[in-house]
């Protein structure tokens, strides 16, 4: 014993030794080691053996001394194999309370006075009885990357598709066309088992795919969809995977429904097979009660909009017919629709690596819309009023197919995209001013046509890649307005009784590119060669009935640009850290002929566009990204055109204009944290933009509110700062969702009004606030608070304020395992300029389910209130507008759904 005390004094002098204490320390350091050896040298040993009734030992018993007034357990010791056991005590205490416990034995305890001795126990034998215990799961797991989402621990009794789990899961955020948002970012792919079906057109299957078919939602953090690039591009993106519960699955969704008020139907098949060659989704819809199916072919991955961007953007229509806006709720509220989809998708391998994906729709819709409106426009020489009752209805017609073969291994990856789209639109309006009756007709055709290919193949010790983008597109638009407006400038100041303005546009573009990727130690370098057309006609003309147009109502010019550019991209990535440059050196040539004044305009640029994005991990909770660059930019050709275009009965737009450059910096900086195992998740980003735009825009405001738009060829700054913010949590304990958020920023730009250069200040924020509660097995509530207070300043104006607010709240209950209520509430609350509009939209929901064959009867009233109008205001730069817009009347509808 002796030793051991000399061994740990050795100890301790050797340790302040190595010290920096100050001296004055040096004597209360020797006073603590006088002490500390007294108190070892003062050291109490208990010790015995535990045996059973018949003598055998008990190994691995619990032995414990205790104090005897508060219970504070002093020093503990484990029985050997033999049943001895030895504990070491240093304490004042003049009674202790020495206990034993071992499995299937009584419990024993006796005091003891602080004294070395040796204590035996004799057990007797008693089986323990264990408590239950119930084990829950996290219903978030995470593995490397991959986040998992039990869907059973989010779901409802109400909840029928993937799409009605999904907004309930923390960290995930579902936007109201369907885009769902992960860490505030749109995800990039959209994987049911692994495949990409439906090409960024998820919510055919997030509004139709039962959850009871899918056992978990994955989230792929950090995911690069091409294989072969996995090690070599990083990407701080993430994409979502839809796994199912059984390897085959044939499953889907189905309803029939009629209602009232007016006469109405809804119905809708949509068959689903998933296999591990094969998936299948098609969908036959069609109602009239307000359902926007449309949204269903709309593309959502920021993966598959980087294709469509990658290409040179399609023509844009110059025509419209004047129509109310549309209110700030939920288009099922509003829109007076008559539609029909068809849409078949199908992918299948044709080998282990190589799939065949064929995505076709055909869209079928008519819609009504009814509103009136106030547009108060500010000018410097006073205010100008304009009142209109509007009446359109649209006539929808869209064919688009899509075939896609792809190879996307480790060793190498192919992708040929075949697409083709048919439109045929129109839309027919009545508009009332106070004084004329207006007829507006505009038709819109369309055809496209567009191959994309990818192809990156290994030679050597590097990748390459060969891209190569053709498209052609074809719009001829016609507008037709009765009477003729803008008299004065068409038809010599004359009533006349027809305008006719046409506008046919033809695209052929191209983008071509050859880069290599090689790695080097934690280095990946990517050059890239490249070379973009693009070939572009206009022709438009103003016809008024004369023999002759006005010289200046016509246009025909062609315009040609080429982009031939070397890119410099290195990325470098270390344990935490992932820094992507990119250098881009662009020449540009630009070639207008204008065919009716026989004149020709040549151009041409140089531009260096530098970039720089960084990702900085600090562990697995925190992530911190940042960047910034210097972006250049050149007229639309659009934009630039010689004769005058009327785009509606009151707007007309004139732009002779040489090509001019738009200079541009921004800068951005996010922090990213989220917690799987706690299930929080929040994200707090900024970005800021300045551009100096070669063109001021210029209004003027006639007396009858029709407008003429010019550009003035002026410097133009425009800037622009924003801030977004979000949180979300699941208390598992409580069944809860909460979610936050807040987004704010300012903008501002430079305009000339009626002769008057002005500057405009815009300003808002935004908070907002989720909540999704599940009461045991016998209630549920969803509640959600939107804020938006915004500002507009336009100098030598009045400040004009716009506060909005919408709130609801969905009350779920049930009442037995097979039935249903639901209580559902919007409020909506508008205040501009004095304007104010309370508005309140109740709806109510009952369901009887038989479960075992999966079918629902269901009757639903919407609008109970029978509120027939919404009336809403906003303000831009230099308007006030007040709209009344028609809302769907109160209506029932009886359904039957099934599930397969």
């Amino acid at each position: 014993m002796q030793r051991n005390h000399t061994i740990k004094r050795k100890q301790v002098f050797e340790k302040l030794q190595q010290a920096t204490f100050p001296y004055l320390f040096v004597p209360l350091i020797f006073i603590g080691i006088f002490f500390s050896n007294t108190l070892l040298n003062a050291q109490t040993t208990i010790s015995g053996r535990i045996t059973t009734n018949s003598g055998q030992p008990v190994a691995s018993a619990s032995v414990t001394l205790s104090d005897s007034l508060n219970g504070n357990i002093l020093a503990f010791a484990i029985s050997n194999a033999k049943g001895d056991y030895k504990i070491e005590l240093a304490s004042t205490l003049k009674v202790a309370v020495l206990q034993v416990r071992a499995f299937n034995y009584a419990f024993e305890s006796r005091p003891i006075p602080n004294q070395t001795a040796e204590y035996n126990f004799t057990l007797t034998p008693k089986p323990t009885e264990l408590p239950n215990v119930v084990v829950n799961p996290s219903p978030i797991r995470q593995k490397g990357d991959t986040l998992n989402y039990v869907v059973s621990a989010f779901a409802d009794q109400k909840d029928r598709s993937i799409a009605d789990v999904l907004s309930k899961m923390p960290g995930i955020e579902v936007q109201a066309d369907g885009r769902v948002m992960y860490q505030g970012k749109a995800i990039q792919k959209y994987y049911i088992e692994g495949m990409d079906l439906l090409e960024g057109k998820y919510n055919l299957a997030n509004n139709n795919l039962p959850h009871k078919s899918v056992s978990s939602v994955q989230i792929l953090e950090n995911h690069q969809p091409i294989r072969i690039l996995d090690s070599l591009v990083p990407t701080d993106r993430a994409s979502l995977n839809i796994k199912l519960k059984n390897n085959i699955t044939v499953t889907g969704s189905g309803r029939a429904g009629i209602g009232a008020e007016p006469f109405l139907w809804d119905a809708a098949m949509t068959p689903m097979l998933f296999k591990k060659q094969t998936q299948f989704i098609g969908s036959w819809q069609t109602n009239n009660t307000g359902n926007d199916v449309s949204r269903q072919l709309k593309t959502l991955t920021i993966e598959n909009l980087m294709d469509q961007l990658d290409a040179q953007p399609a023509a844009a229509s110059f025509l419209q017919v004047t129509e109310a806006a549309v209110p700030p709720v939920g288009s099922n509220r509003y829109l007076d629709n008559n539609v029909h989809l068809l849409t078949g998708n199908l992918l299948t391998k044709i080998n282990k690596d190589l799939e065949i994906r064929v995505n076709a729709s055909y869209l079928n819709d008519v819609q009504n819309r009814q509103g009136d409106a106030t547009t108060l426009f500010y000018t410097p020489s006073g205010e100008v009023a304009l009142v209109e009752n509007i009446r359109n209805r649209y006539f929808v017609n869209e064919l688009e197919t899509r075939l896609t073969v792809q190879q996307n291994t480790p060793k190498g990856y192919f992708k040929n995209m075949l697409t083709l789209n048919l439109h045929d639109n129109q839309t027919a309006g009545i508009l009332f001013n106070g004084t004329d009756s207006i007829a507006q007709r505009l038709t819109r055709p369309m055809q496209q046509v567009n191959n994309q290919l990818r192809w990156i193949t290994p030679i050597g010790k590097q990748l390459i890649t060969i891209y190569s983008n053709i498209q052609y597109n074809q719009m001829p638009d016609v507008l037709q307005v009765t009477p003729g407006p803008f008299a004065s400038l068409l038809h010599g100041n004359e009533a006349y009784p027809e305008l006719r303005q046409s506008v046919s546009q033809t695209h052929f573009n191209t983008h071509h590119y050859l880069e290599g990727t090689k790695g080097w130690r934690k280095w990946t370098f990517t050059p890239r060669a490249g070379i973009q057309t693009m070939h572009q006609q206009l022709e438009s003309e103003a016809e008024t009935g004369k023999p002759v147009s006005p010289e200046n109502a016509q246009n025909n010019r062609n315009a040609n640009t080429t982009k031939a550019y070397m890119q410099a991209n290195a990325i470098f990535k270390a344990k935490g850290l992932e820094l992507t440059f990119n250098l881009p050196f662009s020449s540009h040539h630009f070639y207008l002929n204008d065919m009716l004044k026989d004149s020709s305009n040549r151009q041409s640029f140089l531009t260096f566009d530098p970039g720089m994005y960084a990702n900085i991990i600090f562990n697995a909770y925190w992530r911190l990204t940042g960047g910034g660059g210097y972006q250049n930019s050149f007229s639309n050709f659009n934009q630039i055109f010689n004769g005058l275009i009327v785009e509606n009965y009151r707007s007309i737009r004139i732009n002779n204009l040489p090509i001019a450059q738009t200079r541009a910096a921004y800068g951005s900086l996010g922090l990213f944290y989220r917690d799987p195992i706690k299930a929080i998740f929040t994200h707090i980003d900024y970005r800021y933009q300045y551009a100096r735009q070669p063109y001021l825009p210029v209004n003027r405001i006639n007396p009858d509110g029709s407008r003429e738009m010019v550009a003035l060829l002026q410097p133009n700054d425009v800037g622009s700062h924003t801030l977004n913010y979000k949180f979300s949590k699941y208390v598992t304990d409580l069944k809860t969702t909460f979610g936050a958020g807040l987004q704010a920023g300012i903008s501002q730009s430079k305009q000339v009004l009626d002769g008057t250069l002005t500057r405009s200040i815009n300003r808002y924020l935004r908070p907002n606030i989720k909540m999704n509660t599940r009461l045991g097995g016998y209630m549920a509530w969803d509640y959600e608070l939107n804020f938006n207070m915004a500002r507009n300043a336009l100098k030598g104006q009045p400040t004009n304020k716009l506060f909005f607010l919408s709130q609801s709240l969905q009350l779920h209950i049930y009442p037995a395992k097979n039935q249903y209520i639901g209580l559902a509430g919007e409020h909506y609350y508008n205040k501009a300029l004095n304007q104010k509009t309370n508005i309140f939209y109740p709806d109510l929901t009952y369901r009887y389910t038989f479960t075992k064959k999966r079918i629902d009867l269901q009757l639903t009233a919407t609008n109970l209130l029978n509120e027939r109008t919404y009336i809403s205001t906003r303000f831009t730069d230099f308007y006030f507008y007040q709209s009344i817009f028609q809302i769907r009347p109160r209506q029932v509808v009886a359904s039957v759904k099934f599930q397969f």
